[in-house]
């Protein structure tokens, strides 16, 4: 009880970023699991990534599609999808550039990701992701910054 009302607090502050990375390879079925209260109050906050796009099963995109349109899993701040290197390439030392060039290859050599939407393609891979966490990250900085001399803040 102690730490759900510490949570509550600290979430309504505005000044958090939370990370919720689902592999495809932890379950068969895409799905979060967060009880009531928690999933209202923190899919606010949640930016979600899958990982492993490579491991879903043929025929099962679908599912893991529609959770990434943040249709079956909604999040504010939506979903993103990534791939890293696997163990073989990091054994191999893989620099950090061959694994971005991997993943942009990846992602835009086979289906269903080379032929999804333009607006979803534009949340895949590692690129999109820190973009995009780096744009809230510069939000709850100004944000905090303009409460403490009591300024206004847009964004």
């Amino acid at each position: 009880m102690v730490a759900e009302r510490s949570l509550q607090r600290t979430l309504k502050t505005n000044g958090v970023v939370i990370w919720s990375v689902n592999s495809t390879s932890w379950a068969s079925e895409p799905s979060v699991s967060l009880d009531g209260l928690t999933r209202v109050v923190l899919t606010k906050h949640i930016t979600a990534v899958l990982t492993k796009p490579d491991r879903i099963d043929p025929g099962d995109e679908g599912k893991w599609l529609d959770m990434l349109r943040n249709r079956s899993e909604k999040f504010n701040h939506g979903w993103f999808c990534v791939r890293q290197p696997g163990f073989n390439q990091l054994q191999a030392r893989i620099t950090p550039e061959e694994a971005r060039m991997n993943e942009r290859d990846f992602f835009e050599r086979n289906r269903p990701w080379s032929t999804a939407e333009p607006d979803l393609r534009a949340r895949f891979g590692t690129k999109a992701l820190s973009e995009a966490l780096s744009h809230k990250l510069f939000e709850v900085i100004g944000r905090r910054f303009a409460r403490s001399f009591s300024l206004p803040f847009y964004y």
